[in-house]
């Protein structure tokens, strides 16, 4: 794979996610319990949906021209690397490897 091939996916991947992260709030009012942390009003959501938003739109901006981006898109691969670590997987608690305190 050539690297206009790996620019075109990488392109594809942010017009992907950009998307989905602005999709974010309709996705918790269609589809509830699958998208959505609590149940009633709460603010937490909201805040949530716009740091999501805002991320979409600077997602779907760095997809135009991804090398002069490359800072914006190493973040969100850190931070989907740290969300990961830090989840739960059902007990095992993996993040603790990647933390130093909480």
């Amino acid at each position: 794979m050539n690297d206009t091939q790996r620019l075109k996916y990488l392109r594809v991947a942010l017009i992907i996610v950009g998307a989905t992260s602005l999709g974010l709030y309709p996705l918790m009012m269609l589809l509830p319990s699958g998208w959505s942390w609590n149940s009633g009003y709460s603010d937490y959501p909201l805040m949530i949906v716009g740091i999501y938003a805002t991320l979409g739109v600077f997602l779907l901006m760095a997809a135009r021209n991804p090398l002069d981006h490359l800072s914006l898109i190493r973040a969100r691969r850190d931070h989907v690397l740290a969300a990961a670590a830090d989840s739960d997987c059902g007990g095992c608690s993996i993040g603790i490897f990647f933390r130093s305190t909480r």
